[in-house]
């Protein structure tokens, strides 16, 4: 006979209500992990205006003690009912012991991915030449190089060099293959523009079209010279149109090598849709655009927690999880030396200003060159905009060449800038078609 007054539980409902508390429990503890992550990591993220290591010192207390204590209450909400007495809240090793692996494991998953150390890599390749450093009236310290003019022509328009990128800056191929275009009778000058390279820093908020531009004012200032030719290569194609549009009294030549576009209307991206889906169907075409364009799935996870950051909360949390220096080294390993804050912030202004850029030089009869490689990965769609643009302006067309077609073809490069800035005829012809010349029924050249 059984004395215990208490209600008899059948073996299989007692097994039932264990295994149900334990899933209820297991639950909890899994509900209370993903809180304390994301927890930890908002007031990591937050923690950033103040600094990496306060961010670090936060985010962990704040992982650790959301984890301690929601863990906690699971285990005292829903305990077995054979447990016997409750213990006090702080007596319990099971929250410490899950909040202290958890830690642990975001400790380890952390330093390996955003907080890994950034490698010790040049923010320039080796090998350019020394600069030179001009300390410019808008408070830009900018590294530049300058070729003196050579022949019987010497004295004639100085050139000025604008990189792309944005956010990249002078490589040593580039400066190595620009300074030939002194043999033309043409001072050069080649720079780092404000930020990349070894160009001084400016604030992130300062990367913009106006500052660009006005730094350009004032190197040509600097130079002393009342109008310059300007060869701008990829997105200093863009830098140098902008200028011209602001300064057209003091531009004599724009040339523009494999310009980037960056009109962000809806009608551009399809018109550029349109054109890749018909040059896939090119053999081999794809192919050689792809071998010649960056891709960022390289990119540093650190770098894109930064930019994601930088949009978020704002450039002073981003910048202290990556300086821009540490961004140009974490770059450098992955890509490209690029800076890229300035990248970003300057891309946007980009496409801000492109519509005021455009129209402001459909005013304006500038004479202008356009250099288009057969390979570029920037589509067709986007540099004949500078065509309509642009009323005085022929189109050279650079065959078996890329994004930076003087590596591919460097005399057919040459020998258009020399005839261009020279006034002469283009010993090549020049490009008259409408369409990417790949897509051309005819060859659209003409002598």
């Amino acid at each position: 006979m059984n004395d215990d007054p208490r209600p008899q539980v059948r073996p299989a409902l007692l097994v039932l209500r264990r295994t149900g508390s334990v899933l209820i429990s297991v639950l909890a503890v899994v509900v209370a992990v993903v809180v304390a992550v994301l927890v930890g990591i908002l007031v990591f993220v937050l923690g950033l205006n103040l600094g990496l290591v306060p961010a670090i010192i936060l985010g962990a207390l704040a992982l650790f003690a959301v984890a301690w204590l929601l863990t906690g209450i699971a285990h005292v909400m829903w305990r077995s009912p054979r447990m016997g007495a409750r213990l006090p809240l702080r007596r319990r090793k099971s929250p410490f012991i899950v909040a202290g692996a958890l830690l642990a494991v975001v400790g380890v998953v952390a330093g390996t991915t955003i907080l890994a150390p950034v490698p010790d890599e040049p923010i320039v390749e080796a090998g350019r030449p020394d600069p030179s450093y001009w300390d410019l009236n808008t408070g830009s310290r900018v590294a530049y190089w300058h070729f003196p003019a050579e022949g019987a022509d010497s004295g004639a328009t100085p050139v000025i060099f604008v990189h792309g990128g944005p956010g990249g800056y002078a490589s040593g191929g580039s400066i190595d293959y620009f300074q030939r275009v002194a043999k033309t009778g043409h001072d050069v000058y080649i720079y780092d523009q404000a930020g990349a390279g070894l160009s001084s820093e400016l604030p992130e908020e300062e990367y913009t079209v106006e500052r660009s531009v006005a730094d350009l004012q004032a190197i040509q200032d600097e130079i002393g010279a009342p109008k310059v030719d300007l060869i701008g290569h990829s997105a200093g194609g863009y830098l140098v149109e902008a200028y011209t549009a602001a300064h057209a009294d003091r531009v004599e030549h724009v040339a523009l090598i494999s310009p980037g576009g960056p009109d962000p209307s809806a009608r551009n991206a399809a018109d550029e849709d349109a054109e890749w889906a018909a040059l896939e169907k090119i053999p081999g075409y794809t192919e050689a655009v792809d071998d010649n364009s960056y891709t960022f799935d390289a990119v540093p996870l650190r770098a894109l927690a930064a930019i994601l950051i930088g949009k978020t909360v704002g450039p002073a949390a981003a910048q202290n999880l990556l300086s821009q220096e540490d961004g140009k080294r974490a770059m450098a390993a992955a890509l490209a030396p690029l800076n890229i804050y300035a990248n970003l912030a300057l891309a946007d202004d980009f496409a801000a200003t492109w519509e005021k850029t455009i129209d402001a030089l459909e005013s304006e009869q500038t004479p202008t060159l356009l250099i288009r490689a057969e390979y570029d990965y920037v589509s067709w769609t986007d540099q004949q905009q500078y065509t309509t643009a642009n009323s005085d302006l022929e189109i050279v067309y650079v065959e078996d060449a890329t994004h930076g077609p003087w590596d591919e073809q460097p005399n057919s490069v040459y020998n258009a800038l020399d005839a261009f800035f020279n006034d002469e005829p283009q010993p090549g012809g020049v490009y008259d078609g409408t369409l990417n010349p790949l897509l051309e029924d005819a060859t659209g050249v003409k002598d």
